[in-house]
């Protein structure tokens, strides 16, 4: 009986490594992954796609015709068309529910990884579901700083946000595989990535377009059928009203996309571990010193 390959994350790696080893891995493992994502992730997955779906259909509830034509009071205006109520409330339960199902989801990919290294290839579901439980409020924590501080970043100049953002993607890793405090763990991602910036931000930005991409492929169905919708009912409604786009199938189609989007991203995750294990390699040669460890 053929085993599938155990993928060896304690080693250095150049780019096009990296970015091959994700997919391989993902490959080699996707019904045990997959299974426990589903586990951990499910109840909060579901709720973040009833929310979309809430959202998506408040913000076509919304009319834009409505500020060229309205002439009250700005106030009087987002009480006409039900913003406080509907597009501000479904908007503030998206932001919620989408921080809380990506602290779980990188938790539980993060330790799905210790896991499956600590184990030499098979991993402990329930082990995983116990550090996801204990640590998600932390990589929740850990979501709004990174945030708030790539976001500061921007606003300053753009390009320390995209600076900042490289090592701030290893703080999951850093906390998940050091085991350091969140202050640690962010001290020690900039030390991590010290003289070797661009080989990690050059592995992250080529998956992250190649996400997009897959991506795209999903959000096609739901492109089409937009233009396709709009050339029809432009001669009998106002385009500037959203609310005729939207129906059940717009929804559907929506929903769909935004399932592929949340679900790769597990590859981004991936990849930023294989980009943390092949900075610390070549810093501390853990794995080399393992193998001649067990010679």
């Amino acid at each position: 009986m053929q085993t599938k390959p155990v993928t060896q994350f304690k080693k250095s790696r150049e780019i096009g490594e990296i970015l091959s080893d994700t997919f391989s891995f993902v490959r080699n493992n996707f019904k045990s992954l997959f299974q426990a994502i589903w586990q951990i992730c499910g109840p909060y997955f579901i709720l973040l796609l009833a929310v979309t779906g809430y959202y998506v259909y408040e913000a076509g509830d919304f009319s834009l015709g409505d500020f060229a034509n309205n002439s009250t009071t700005g106030m009087s205006l987002i009480n006409a068309n039900g913003l406080t109520g509907g597009l501000i409330l479904s908007g503030l339960l998206l932001l919620v529910s989408s921080l809380v199902f990506y602290a779980f989801f990188t938790a539980t990919i993060n330790y799905y990884i210790k896991s499956y290294i600590a184990h030499n290839g098979q991993v402990d579901l329930d082990k995983i579901k116990q550090n996801v439980q204990q640590n998600w409020l932390s990589f929740l924590g850990m979501q709004i700083i990174i945030g708030l501080t790539i976001f500061v970043g921007f606003i300053a100049c753009i390009i320390p946000g995209i600076y900042l953002a490289v090592p701030l993607s290893l703080i999951f890793s850093v906390y998940t595989f050091q085991e350091k405090e969140i202050g640690e763990a962010f001290s020690s991602c900039f030390s991590l990535i010290k003289n070797n910036w661009w080989n990690s931000f050059l592995a992250l930005f080529v998956m992250a377009i190649l996400v997009y991409f897959m991506n795209f492929v999903f959000q096609l169905p739901l492109i089409i059928y937009t233009v396709v919708k709009t050339l029809l009912i432009s001669k009998t409604a106002s385009i500037s009203d959203p609310s005729t786009l939207v129906d059940t199938v717009y929804i559907a189609l929506n929903l769909i996309s935004s399932t592929a989007q949340y679900l790769f991203y597990a590859l981004q995750l991936i990849c930023v571990v294989f980009v943390y294990f092949n900075l610390h390699e070549r810093k501390h040669q853990t794995g080399t010193l393992e193998k001649i460890n067990q010679l």
